[in-house]
C-alpha cells in the first residue's frame, strides 16, 4: 500500500496536485465505498450519454466466458473512446489505469479519484500496480491497456509487462480483449494540457466491435520473480491473443458492412 509520495515524485503538469495522485493510489476506506460507487455510476452515465449520441451500436462477443469476481481486463488501445465501451457492456465496477494528466482536469479529475480509478505516472508504474493489486484484493475488476498509449488503429504497439506482473502477483486471470472501430467513424482531435499538445481518436458515429477472449492465467514456475526474457515471452503471448481478437472484430465489421451494402435481389 502506498502511504506517502515516493521520493522524487515528478508529476507531469504544473497544475496536477501531488496530493490528489497519492490519494488516488490509496484504497478508499470502507466508509467511502458507497460514495465511490455513486461517482463511478455518474461516470458511467456520462459515458452512456456519449455513446447514445455518437455510437450507433456496440457488437460484443464472448461475454459468456467472462468469469465472476476480480480479474484483469487487457484491451488494445486504438482510440480514446475505447475506454468508453467497457463500462457500457460490463455492468460490474471497473477500475482503470489512466494517465495521471486526466486527474488534473477540472471536475473530471476529482471524479476519477473519487470513483477509485488509478493514475499512472511515467516512471512510477510500480505504485500504480500496487494500487491495482489492492483493488483486485478488494474484489474489483481492473482494466489495463498493455500498450500504454494509443496506436490509432495502426497495429498493436510493443506492450509493457505490467499486466503479466499483476496477474502473477494476484494469481488472477487476464481477459484479452480486441476492440475495433472502423476508421471512417473516428476523428482525431488535438487537445492542449499543461503546455503540451496531444492527439486522440474519438468515435463519432457508426459501430464498434468487441471480442472478449477466454480467461488466461499466465504460468511461470518462478511466480512473479521472472527473468526479463520470460516476462517478455508471456507479454508477447498476451499481445498475440489481443491482436487475434482485434482481427476477429475487424472481420465481423467487414462482414456486416458488406451485408449492409449488398443490393437487394428483385
Amino acid at each position: 500500500m502506498v502511504e506517502a509520495a515516493p521520493p522524487g515524485l515528478q508529476i507531469p503538469g504544473e497544475k496536477l496536485p501531488q496530493e490528489a495522485i497519492v490519494d488516488a493510489w490509496l484504497p478508499l476506506p470502507p466508509a467511502e465505498r458507497d460514495s465511490s460507487d455513486l461517482c463511478y455510476g455518474f461516470i458511467c452515465a456520462i459515458v452512456r450519454a456519449y455513446a447514445s449520441l455518437f455510437i450507433r451500436r456496440v457488437h460484443v462477443e464472448g461475454l459468456e466466458a467472462l468469469p465472476p469476481g476480480p480479474k484483469i481486463l487487457a484491451p488494445n488501445h486504438s482510440h480514446v473512446t475505447d475506454a468508453f465501451v467497457l463500462p457500457i457492456v460490463l455492468r460490474e465496477r471497473l477500475r482503470f489505469l489512466i494517465q495521471a494528466e486526466a486527474f488534473s482536469l477540472p471536475m473530471i479529475g476529482r471524479l476519477l479519484q473519487r470513483a477509485g480509478q488509478i493514475p499512472v505516472i511515467i516512471g512510477h508504474g510500480k505504485e500504480a500496480l500496487m494500487a491495482a493489486r489492492e483493488r483486485l484484493r478488494r474484489g474489483d475488476t481492473v482494466v489495463v491497456f498493455p500498450e500504454g498509449r494509443l496506436n490509432f488503429g495502426r497495429g498493436i504497439r510493443r506492450a509493457g509487462a505490467g499486466v503479466i506482473l499483476l496477474a502473477l502477483e494476484a494469481n488472477l486471470p487476464v481477459i484479452p480483449i480486441g476492440i475495433f472501430t472502423p476508421g471512417r467513424n473516428v476523428h482525431v482531435i488535438a487537445s492542449h494540457l499543461h503546455h503540451r499538445t496531444t492527439l486522440g481518436g474519438w468515435q463519432f458515429g457508426g459501430e464498434t466491435f468487441v471480442q472478449l477472449g477466454k480467461p488466461w492465467l499466465p504460468e511461470s514456475p518462478g511466480g512473479p520473480a521472472l527473468d526479463y526474457r520470460r516476462l517478455r515471452e508471456l507479454t508477447a503471448q498476451l499481445m498475440f491473443q489481443i491482436d487475434r481478437l482485434v482481427q476477429e472484430a475487424k472481420a465481423i465489421s467487414l462482414q456486416n458492412s458488406r451485408s449492409f451494402h449488398r443490393p437487394a435481389h428483385a
